[in-house]
C-alpha cells in the first residue's frame, strides 16, 4: 500500500478537488483533519515509530499526505524502512508536491503569514535532510542496503534547491548548508564509484611464470621466474573536498546534461544561462578556497602597508614594473632586491632605475614572504 501512496504523490492530478477553484484554502473541516493527523503522526515520529507512520498513512486522504509536515514524516519513514526506496525517489516525490500549481503542501496553513509559511517549509525540509544525512553518515549497515545512484540524487537535490528558492520569500542559511552537505555527500559517493570503475577497468598486474620442465627454449620475456607489470591508474584522486559553490556548479552542469538528454530544451536554456552567468562571474577564491588561503592571509596582513602605493598606478614607473613582472617574474623579484640595495648604498648618486617612492614596495620588510607559499 505504501508504494501506491508514493505513486499517487508522484503523479498528482492536475486539479485537486479538495482545494476549491475560487480560493486557495481548504475547508475548515479538512483543515482540522489535517492538523489532527499531523499531531498524531508527530507523536509517532518523536518515538521513532516509522513503521506505525507508514501503517497509518495507508488510511489517510490525499490532502493529509500532501501537507508538507505530514509529507516529510511519511517520505522519511518510507526511505528509512524500505531499502529499495532511494534518496532521489524521495526528493523527486517531494518536488512534485511542492510544485503543484494548487500548492497542496500548505493545506491547513493558508492563514499563516509569508514568514510563518517560510519557517514551516524550511523547518520541514531541514528535518528531512538532517535525518537522512545522519543515517547515511553513521549507519554503514543501512547505507550498504541502499542502491543509491549519486548522479540521480545530485540532480534531484539541484532541482529541489531551485524550487525552494522560488518558494521562499527569504533564503535560509541553515537549509542552504544542509543541501550543500547532501550535495557533498553524493559527490563523494560518485567519486568513489568512479574510482572503483577505473580500478576495475585498469590493467591488472600480470604474473608470468616460466615452466622449468618444458623443453621449449625460453624467450627473452620469460627469463625471470616471476615477472610483474606495474599498474598505472589514469588519475590520482583529489583529496580535497570541493567547495559548496563548486558542488553547486557541478550539480547545475549535471542537470543540464539530463535536460538535454530528455529534450527539455527550454529548461536546458534556463539552466545554461545560469551556468554561463556563474562562469562569467567566476571567482576562484570562492570555488577553490583551500588553494588561496595563504594568499588571502598574506593580503590581509600587508594590505595596510601596500594600499597607499596603489595611487601610483598611473605613473610610468608602475607601468615599467608591471611589464617587467608580467614578462619575467623571477627577474622582477631579483631586480627588486638588487636595486633596493643599490638605492641604500648610493642614494646620493641616484643610479637605481627603481629609485622612487615605490622603493618601499621592494624593501625587505614588505617583500618578505610576499611570494612565499
Amino acid at each position: 500500500m505504501t508504494s501506491s501512496i508514493l505513486e499517487t504523490l508522484q503523479a498528482l492530478p492536475a486539479t485537486l478537488d479538495y482545494i476549491p477553484a475560487d480560493r486557495e484554502s481548504v475547508t475548515e473541516k479538512i483543515s482540522d483533519e489535517i492538523n489532527d493527523c499531523f499531531e498524531n503522526m508527530a507523536s509517532n515520529w518523536q518515538n521513532g515509530h516509522y513503521k506505525t507512520i507508514l501503517d497509518d498513512a495507508n488510511g489517510l486522504p490525499l490532502y493529509c499526505l500532501c501537507n508538507i509536515r505530514i509529507c516529510v514524516y511519511f517520505l522519511y519513514s518510507l526511505w528509512a524502512i524500505t531499502p529499495s526506496i532511494t534518496t532521489a525517489t524521495i526528493i523527486n516525490t517531494l518536488s512534485k508536491v511542492l510544485t503543484h500549481p494548487q500548492k497542496p503542501w500548505r493545506a491547513a496553513l493558508e492563514h499563516k503569514s509569508a514568514p510563518a509559511l517560510d519557517k514551516i517549509l524550511t523547518t520541514s525540509i531541514n528535518l528531512l535532510f538532517r535525518k537522512m544525512l545522519t543515517r547515511l553518515d553513521k549507519n554503514t549497515v543501512f547505507t550498504s542496503t541502499k542502491q543509491e545512484d549519486p548522479k540521480q540524487a545530485l540532480e534531484a537535490i539541484s532541482v529541489l534547491s531551485l524550487q525552494l528558492e522560488a518558494l521562499q520569500s527569504t533564503a535560509n542559511e541553515g537549509l542552504h548548508s544542509l543541501l550543500g552537505s547532501a550535495t557533498k555527500y553524493f559527490l563523494h559517493m560518485q567519486q568513489e564509484q568512479q574510482q572503483q570503475e577505473n580500478r576495475q577497468q585498469a590493467p591488472r598486474a600480470v604474473t608470468v611464470k616460466t615452466n622449468n620442465i618444458s623443453a621449449e627454449p625460453k624467450s627473452a620475456e620469460s627469463t625471470n621466474a616471476l615477472q610483474k607489470v606495474d599498474i598505472e591508474y589514469p588519475f590520482t584522486p583529489n583529496q580535497t573536498a570541493p567547495s559548496y559553490p563548486l558542488q553547486q556548479l557541478f550539480s547545475h552542469i549535471q542537470l543540464l546534461h539530463s535536460l538535454v538528454e530528455q529534450r527539455q530544451h527550454l529548461k536546458a536554456a534556463v539552466v545554461l544561462d545560469d551556468i554561463q552567468r556563474e562562469l562569467d562571474d567566476f571567482n576562484p577564491l570562492h570555488y577553490f578556497p583551500e588553494h588561496f588561503a595563504s594568499f588571502t592571509k598574506l593580503r590581509a596582513k600587508h594590505a595596510i602597508q601596500l594600499e597607499p602605493l596603489f595611487s601610483q598606478q598611473d605613473s610610468y614607473q608602475w607601468k615599467v614594473l608591471h611589464e617587467h613582472y608580467k614578462t619575467d617574474m623571477q627577474g622582477f623579484l631579483d631586480a627588486g632586491q638588487e636595486t633596493n640595495n643599490v638605492h641604500h648604498a648610493s642614494s646620493s648618486v641616484g643610479t637605481s632605475p627603481y629609485d622612487s617612492s615605490l622603493d618601499s614596495y621592494t624593501s625587505s620588510e614588505h617583500t618578505e614572504g610576499l611570494y612565499d607559499e
